[in-house]
């Protein structure tokens, strides 16, 4: 693992291996279903509120209700943990992989099912740049957010209750360590000829993405082409046109 600056990355990773552990502890230990909610959402508004900060320069409306929406996916991640250690059945699984399956089940409907996608600040992002990325050549961004609940559960666990440590070492191991050795062996990266990217950055009202005029369209449309032309004569060769989300009306 390598940090740029004073530790400026090392921030992300150790948060990212704490609260999943803090998650879990909150759901295994509240007095009750309504006060685990209560409190984790509320935990859950002020760090997506400050993220989603720059939503308001886009939508002061909708930057209260982004914040609400994306707040309620961990109180929901904490009740489905609840109720799966409480299970008879479920509870002789490992503590660790039940927050795993349910974190990263939930971070794959919000990320990829609901409501068209919002796939962004998801658990895995905070330990890049580091060598456990390497596994999303393997099975993508959610196997990496798999390994860091995994391992921040087992590793917390084994810490501070002193229980069932064999069997939570045994789990990273075998969920984290080995995979990710055998991923750096095998699907090491070799620098290539660096691509040349031309960016258009087009320049529309935001209620386009509600109703965007059939009229609107047919010019709007035609000038991001002719946009892209006069970048391409000024840049010369490029390898990569990049438009901004959402311009092309329709399935474009």
């Amino acid at each position: 693992m390598y940090f740029a600056g004073a530790g400026t990355l090392l921030l992300p990773v150790v948060a990212s291996l704490c609260w999943p552990w803090l998650l879990v502890r909150a759901a295994t230990g509240a007095r009750s279903s309504r006060v685990l909610v209560t409190a984790t959402l509320l935990c859950m508004l002020v760090p997506w509120a400050l993220l989603l900060s720059w939503v308001r320069e886009v939508s002061i409306a909708g930057w209260p209700a982004l914040v609400l929406y994306s707040a309620c996916w961990t109180p929901t991640a904490a009740l489905l943990v609840r109720t799966a250690t409480r299970n008879a059945q479920l509870a002789r699984l490992p503590m660790a992989l039940i927050a795993g399956v349910v974190l990263v089940g939930l971070e794959y409907l919000r990320a990829e099912v609901i409501f068209d996608a919002w796939p962004f600040y998801l658990i895995a992002h905070g330990v890049y740049p580091s060598f456990v990325v390497q596994l999303a050549d393997v099975a993508g961004v959610w196997l990496v957010s798999f390994i860091v609940v995994v391992c921040s559960v087992a590793l917390w666990q084994t810490a501070l209750c002193g229980r069932t440590w064999r069997g939570n070492l045994a789990l990273v191991l075998v969920v984290a360590v080995v995979p990710a050795a055998a991923s750096s062996a095998l699907l090491t990266w070799t620098p290539g000829p660096p691509v040349r990217v031309l960016a258009v950055q087009t320049n529309l009202p935001q209620d386009n993405k509600i109703g965007w005029p059939v009229e609107r369209q047919a010019t709007d449309v035609p000038a991001f082409i002719d946009q892209t032309f006069e970048g391409l004569a000024a840049a010369g060769e490029i390898d990569v046109v990049v438009w901004p989300e959402t311009m092309v009306p329709g399935l474009g």
